[in-house]
């Protein structure tokens, strides 16, 4: 079943004329049960055919794929961003997480955190690559600098 970033995704192929003919044939082609889906997939048939709402071919545009409307992909890419806030949330959980863990570890014992360092490293490395995962959205460059600033941090303790 293609999913509403599938969509999404293969929009933004066709704007770009980089898409496969079978998936075309899967994607395009297909209809589905979610009315916006449903719209989106009509108008990008539409615009990648360069026709107009009324079927006739538009004289101003290029035909083709190249004829797509980029507002309408652009559009179909924020859907597919909603879920990308969800690794910025847990790359900050992670690395707050993180930090928490150290301030608990270096205030118990003066020696204990220097025993935990490459722990600490491994954490911040995951945070990172979670905030990579979903770097198009805010959260996740938040994220992706607090991970980088502490694992920089932890780096210093462990080579310094």
């Amino acid at each position: 079943m293609i999913t509403k970033d599938d969509l999404a995704r293969f929009i933004l192929q066709v704007s770009e004329g980089s898409y496969a003919p079978e998936d075309w044939a899967r994607v395009a082609v297909s209809h589905y049960p979610d009315e916006k889906m449903e719209d989106a997939r009509r108008k990008l048939v539409r615009y990648a055919l360069g026709l107009s709402s009324t079927g006739r071919r538009k004289t101003s545009e290029p035909q083709g794929a190249l004829g797509c409307d980029r507002r309408h992909a652009d559009k179909m890419n924020f859907i597919a961003t909603k879920r990308s806030w969800a690794f910025g949330v847990t790359a900050l959980a992670l690395t707050t997480l993180g930090w928490l863990w150290f301030v608990v570890c270096f205030t118990a014992r003066v020696g204990a955190w220097w025993n935990s360092l490459y722990f600490f490293a491994a954490i911040y490395l995951v945070a990172t690559v979670v905030a990579l995962l979903g770097i198009r959205s805010v959260l996740s460059i938040f994220g992706l600098v607090s991970a980088l600033l502490s694992l920089g941090f932890v780096l210093l303790f462990i080579f310094g």
